[in-house]
């Protein structure tokens, strides 16, 4: 998969919202700064490795966010 029509492709794709960008020019291969919220990890974006100006944002399950908190609290309290 190669340049812009490989990303362009994925893009196509994606289950995400893509909240900015996403436009690809074939003939130049180049793709704007393109922006993709709520991806998910079966996504066809994280199959892939992208080259290319794409921000990806996935979110962590409550869970594993309250025990990342605890973590960090926990490191913060052994300096």
């Amino acid at each position: 998969m190669g340049g812009s029509v490989g990303l362009s492709s994925l893009l196509e794709k994606t289950k995400g919202d893509i909240i900015m960008g996403g436009k690809t020019s074939p003939e130049s291969n180049r793709i704007e700064v393109t922006v993709v919220d709520n991806v998910k990890e079966d996504d066809a974006l994280l199959q892939e490795e992208i080259f290319g100006s794409v921000a990806l944002f996935l979110r962590c399950p409550d869970i594993l966010t309250r025990e990342l908190r605890q973590i960090g609290r926990a490191s913060c309290r052994e300096r």
